[in-house]
């Protein structure tokens, strides 16, 4: 019934939607025809968007409930977070996400390991770039599997281990485009793989930034 669907987050956009399109429909037959062909090319680029935000892009976290079983919090591809929504494990199913579950679930079984003391791996590291004269890597790290670093980002890589051992805060100054996220990704990826640091880590980035973000963390 529409009187339950008002409680309802997002129930005002579904009938402002619904009042466009009918003053839509009652604007066509004043409409010239072009005006007409780029109402429906409009039209199609919004149902186009539409079946977007039906692909899930993540699973952020998980919880049992007692009348629906396990339950997803899930990220919709295209909307912000603010617009993620709990729902049932056969939406995983009717998504065809069983592989995104996949990497949520062995990320959180991952987040579950026993990791090592922090303290005792920054006293080890800072040793470790003593003997080496302060650089870590000549070369790529095997872990690091999205592309091939660059010289200079391979040094950005060693300099941020370097201060990171010495709890020195840093900045890459780089110029926009020479892949300072990749740097910092990587470095992210030595922490959790070559320290056995298992995180959580806060990347705090602007919001218009984030789907390139996570497009790099999934390459890299």
């Amino acid at each position: 019934r529409e009187d339950d669907l008002k409680c309802l987050n997002g129930y005002k956009r579904v009938t402002n939607y619904q009042k466009r399109l009918s003053e839509l429909e009652d604007q066509k037959p004043y409409m010239t025809p072009e005006e007409i062909e780029q109402t429906d090319v409009e039209r199609q680029m919004e149902l186009q968007l539409v079946s977007q935000h039906m692909e899930i892009e993540r699973v952020v976290e998980d919880q049992t409930s007692d009348g629906f079983g396990s339950c997803y919090l899930l990220k919709w591809r295209g909307l912000p977070y603010s617009e993620c929504t709990w729902e049932s494990a056969d939406v995983i199913g009717r998504c065809n996400a069983h592989t995104i579950l996949d990497r949520f679930q062995a990320n959180q079984q991952r987040c579950m390991e026993t990791g090592t003391s922090i303290e005792t791996q920054r006293s080890n590291l800072l040793d470790k770039l003593r003997q080496m004269g302060g650089k870590l890597f000549t070369s790529q790290p095997s872990y690091i599997k999205g592309g091939s670093l660059r010289p200079y980002q391979l040094d950005g890589l060693n300099y941020l281990t370097a201060c990171w051992a010495r709890k020195s805060n840093c900045i890459l100054a780089d110029e926009m485009g020479l892949g300072k996220t990749i740097q910092c990704v990587s470095m992210l990826n030595f922490l959790f793989e070559g320290m056995n640091l298992v995180g959580p880590f806060l990347v705090v980035v602007p919001l218009s930034t984030v789907p390139n973000w996570k497009k790099e963390f999934d390459i890299w």
